[in-house]
């Protein structure tokens, strides 16, 4: 897909719905806006708003895998562009409005382009697109890095929409080059570039651990947790200083402490996609000083328990150990994951810390390991431990300017496939292709590039509960034996408050400066994830049928079902069942294939009633605490609770103010799906 694809390429298509579109998300645009070829604008008014944009409306969005969404028209390019689509996580984004990070969710979206997309360098391209689907009744769907887990940027399931693409607004800025404290990136910027820019200048700025999430976006008006630099500084939240925004009366307006007060307080939390257009953000940055190298620190570590007692045990030690130091110094993240045989491994993937010398750092954590390594912990099996006298980000020896350790990430020009430069400029341009080119990113967060959901959930835990390790121990014990919750990741970063001296102490931002909900600032740990293969390779999109190419679907269903797939996860019966009708020999012929197709359907369907029973237990075992907008299932329950608490009529009423004909609507979003 041609990125400069030019405009009157596509009119002779401008009312026809491709088959992705009719394979699409389950977002039913409003009767408020034009959802049919009666009402939609013809030829010459998209030519007028061409006109008024300079060039840059584009047409004919496709996926980055139509090929294999609409085979019959593209034989033999499906299997190329489905490895594409897997080889890093920029390919989506470079291959234009169309992409996506994810294929989908399980019941609940498919990635569908809309049928056209403005795509914008400036405010005033924002101000122009707004305008026109005002004037039309037209439904505006935001895009920026198109990273949202709940189909958030994806069009509607006809296509009947218009994107306002903002990723390609790459400007980043310091206040004062001589003195550098607030940086100013534009809604295209993306983390790595960034954590380049700001480290450059010797500062650091508190972003995603993903480096091709959006560093002004969704992400920040979600809340911006992060879990790998610590809570020294707090959050993205706490560290946004000011924004500009495209309301949806198309005027440009400044959010701030100072100006338009209300607006920056329900940006700072209140969900991206919903109060306007973001055209640039302003971070306050920090030192780089205290994440360098020898102030840094990280810990690996891997153990076995053969029973849930003793999963308990290792917790107990662990939430003891934690309690203990200076949690404001330490981000990362631990995993769980219990096997078909009842054991549960644990794994430090890593922990991180900052701001303190060698000798400390090795201090606190020998504290730990020495308990890990000795007869004490009943958790002896793979028992190993890794301390890393390194800095999560940093210039690294293989070229990148920042990148996370080197035995943790790849490059992009070394993917085989990028190595025709020529082909990758004739596709994507110049510009994309250098962005391309460019990249790193981490190995640890492949499985994520274009991935399919099967489910999700995520909570908050207080940070009061490191008073009591054995309760707190037992409370992760039954949740490891929750059906449906055999794996999942601690996060040690993403949260807003410490537990020191004996008390709860929040960091960054008051609770009455932000508007996520307000348990959030007294969380001391962070849930999420809970599927053993939530991330699949698939997509109900492309068709098992006639159409397809038997090789494709042979190799594609296997991976699915087996090495990549949901069916372990939904339990032995779903397990064997896809063993038997999935493995290379069974996959004989397209009678074959579509048996195989239901067996992955039907684990899905088990895994979708898991996930409720997942977060049932998360809200009993944390009554109050909240789920984050950002990264949460797609059924939450109650979720305007579950994601702003009592913040949630104040946000309704900022939207209110600042778009009364709701406009801007998103899934489970302030002011959408009354």
């Amino acid at each position: 897909m041609n990125t400069n694809n030019k405009f009157l390429l596509i009119c002779a298509g401008l009312i026809s719905a491709s088959a992705g579109n009719l394979r699409g998300s389950s977002f039913t645009a409003p009767s408020s806006f034009c959802s049919d070829t009666g009402c939609w604008p013809d030829i010459h008014t998209w030519q007028q708003l061409n006109t008024t944009v300079g060039g840059k409306l584009e047409g004919d969005l496709a996926s980055p895998i139509y090929a294999c969404i609409s085979p019959p028209d593209q034989q033999g390019q499906c299997s190329e562009q489905w490895a594409n689509v897997h080889s890093s996580p920029f390919w989506a984004q470079v291959w234009g409005a169309g992409g996506s990070n994810s294929v989908g969710y399980n019941k609940g979206w498919n990635a569908v382009p809309t049928k056209f997309a403005v795509v914008c360098h400036s405010a005033e391209d924002i101000q122009a697109a707004i305008k026109f689907a005002v004037e039309h009744n037209i439904r505006p769907v935001i895009k920026g890095a198109g990273h949202d887990y709940l189909g958030r940027s994806s069009g509607p399931e006809d296509g009947f929409a218009l994107t306002i693409y903002t990723f390609w607004m790459k400007d980043m800025s310091f206040d004062d080059e001589m003195n550098p404290e607030l940086m100013t990136v534009g809604a295209g910027v993306i983390w790595e570039d960034a954590y380049r820019f700001a480290l450059d200048h010797g500062r650091m700025v508190i972003g995603g651990g993903c480096p091709s999430v959006g560093a002004a976006g969704g992400w920040a008006m979600g809340g911006g947790m992060s879990d790998v630099l610590g809570k020294m500084v707090g959050h993205g939240v706490d560290n946004m200083m000011s924004a500009k925004v495209v309301l949806a009366n198309g005027t440009l307006v400044t959010a701030s402490k100072e100006e338009n007060p209300r607006l920056y307080w329900a940006l700072r939390g209140g969900g991206g996609g919903t109060f306007g257009v973001l055209t640039e953000l302003t971070w306050k940055t920090h030192d780089a000083e205290p994440w360098k190298k020898h102030n840094s620190m990280m810990l690996e570590f891997n153990a076995k328990c053969t029973s849930a007692d003793d999963f308990a045990t290792f917790m107990k030690s662990l939430w003891s150990w934690y309690g203990s130091v200076s949690q404001r110094n330490y981000g990362g993240t631990v995993k769980v994951s219990k096997d078909d045989d009842g054991s549960i491994s644990i794994s430090g993937d890593p922990i991180t810390s900052f701001n303190m010398t060698q000798q400390e750092h090795t201090k606190q954590y020998t504290k730990l390991t020495d308990w890990i390594i000795s007869d004490a912990n009943p958790c002896q099996q793979n028992v190993e431990y890794t301390l890393m006298n390194d800095t999560l980000l940093d210039s690294r020896p293989n070229g990148a300017r920042a990148a996370y350790p080197s035995e943790w990430i790849a490059l992009t020009q070394d993917i085989p496939s990028y190595s025709n430069t020529s082909a990758l400029e004739q596709q994507f341009g110049k510009e994309g292709t250098d962005f391309l080119l460019s990249k790193w990113y981490g190995t640890t967060n492949q499985d994520e590039v274009f991935t399919f959901w099967s489910a999700y959930n995520s909570r908050f835990v207080n940070a009061s509960e490191f008073a009591d390790p054995e309760t707190l121990a037992a409370k992760f014990k039954q949740l490891a034996m929750t059906p449906g919750a055999e794996t999942f990741t601690i996060s040690l970063g993403k949260a807003e408050a410490v537990w020191e001296d004996g008390q709860v102490k929040t960091i960054g931002a008051t609770v009455d400066e932000v508007s996520t909900h307000p348990a959030i600032r007294d969380s001391g740990l962070f849930l999420n994830g809970f599927m053993r293969s939530g991330m699949t390779d698939y997509s109900p999109m492309i068709p098992v049928d006639e159409t397809q190419d038997l090789a494709f679907l042979k190799d594609y269903l296997h991976r699915a079902a087996t090495k990549e797939s949901a069916c372990p996860a939904a339990g032995q019966q779903h397990a064997a069942a896809a063993t038997a009708k999935c493995s290379t020999e069974a996959l004989v012929d397209l009678a074959a294939a579509k048996a195989c197709n239901e067996v992955i359907q039907q684990c899905f369907d088990a895994l979708h009633e898991l996930e409720f029973v997942v977060m049932d237990k998360l809200a009993d075992l944390w009554p109050g605490m909240g789920a984050y907008p950002n990264e949460a299932s797609y059924f939450q329950k109650d979720w305007r609770t579950e994601f702003w608490g009592g913040n949630y009529a104040k946000l309704e009423k900022i939207k209110k103010e600042v778009d009364p004909a709701n406009l801007f609507q998103c899934h489970h979003c302030v002011g959408s799906e009354e």
